[in-house]
């Protein structure tokens, strides 16, 4: 009876708001549900936050970086250069040029000035003029063809590049500009272009040769030439390079025997001949052969005067061919013997007199 009379003394103490039983425990897992229901919007902008914090260095630092590392792999081929028209202070370049992009990208870059330059002026370059680079889409191969009057800004430079070019087998010439590369949903990006192209030079005209000519007792034409033939130039490179008027001095031991000149010289690649006229002192020619050369082939050594283009000295041509030699034999016996002159008879006449 005291248990019957204290539960429902406890029972109804409950329903007047007294003493309750203790609340079940909820667990862990409900807990965090409860919070992500509460807190989802908080947890996707912490996400969002570290997503960008991972994702943007890479784009805006990262990519930038892997595009310069591509295009430094990217190659440049010069496949034909002519140079044109030229004047004191520039001249016509055209050129064409294979550039190789060895990269799975194939970005597009905007066109772009380029400064020309030898590498021997790093870091501080000292260019002799800039081109204009057209805008390109970087495939595997992409062709490159420019147009336009290089005006030379620095005339020591440009003579030194040419110097390269008339005395060596091959030499380097650089380029450097800046452009802005787009790659599909990337961000454009700056981009520096440098690159470093080797090129054939002339050699000193290695294997020139006078391929035939004859001589003239009386001077022909306004220049009073008395020699009238053709010259071989051999030209292994990829230029062609309109020089003009070109005149030699021609000397056998050091001693002057007269001019040559090459006029409207259009220097083509490959092997090619070209009109030649000379005026050459004959009585000095005649005493060579007949008292150290009386097999009639002389050693002649050719260095450049001048060159001259509508009337204008070209001191970026002119610096080059004077600074080198050119070497050929020259038979002149069966010239004279056209003009009646037999080489024994004058060796024989000069040791009988």
């Amino acid at each position: 009876m005291e248990d019957e009379k204290y539960t429902s003394h406890v029972e109804s103490g409950a329903a007047n708001g007294g003493p309750s039983a203790p609340p079940q425990k909820v667990s862990f897992w409900t807990k965090r549900k409860n919070h992500y229901k509460r807190f989802w919007w908080l947890h996707l902008l912490i996400l969002i936050i570290v997503v960008l914090v991972v994702t943007l260095p890479l784009v805006y630092v990262g990519f930038p970086n892997i595009a310069q590392s591509q295009l430094n792999k990217s190659t440049l081929n010069i496949t034909m250069q002519q140079i044109t028209n030229p004047t004191p202070t520039s001249v016509q370049l055209a050129q064409m040029a294979i550039a190789g992009n060895p990269s799975s990208y194939h970005p597009n870059l905007d066109g772009f000035q380029a400064a020309l330059f030898l590498e021997d002026t790093e870091p501080n370059i000292q260019p002799f003029g800039y081109i204009e680079i057209p805008p390109l889409h970087a495939t595997r191969y992409t062709g490159i063809t420019t147009n336009q009057t290089l005006n030379i800004t620095n005339m020591d430079q440009f003579t030194a590049y040419n110097n390269l070019g008339l005395t060596t087998k091959t030499y380097r010439v650089a380029l450097r500009g800046r452009t802005k590369l787009h790659e599909m949903k990337f961000p454009t990006t700056t981009v520096d272009f440098n690159q470093v192209v080797t090129l054939n030079g002339l050699n000193n005209f290695d294997g020139i040769n006078v391929t035939n000519f004859q001589l003239f007792l009386t001077p022909q034409g306004p220049d009073q030439a008395n020699l009238i033939g053709e010259i071989l130039i051999p030209n292994p490179t990829i230029q062609a390079i309109e020089f003009g008027n070109v005149t030699f001095n021609v000397s056998v031991d050091g001693q002057n025997i007269g001019q040559s000149f090459l006029n409207n010289l259009m220097l083509m690649p490959g092997n090619h001949t070209y009109p030649l006229r000379s005026t050459t002192d004959q009585e000095a020619v005649i005493g060579l052969i007949t008292s150290k050369y009386k097999d009639g082939i002389l050693p002649l050594t050719l260095i450049g005067e001048s060159v001259v283009y509508n009337g204008q000295h070209l001191p970026y041509f002119e610096g080059p061919l004077r600074n080198s030699t050119q070497h050929l034999n020259l038979n002149v016996g069966p010239a004279l013997a056209q003009l009646g002159l037999n080489l024994g008879s004058l060796s024989g006449s000069n040791s009988t007199g």
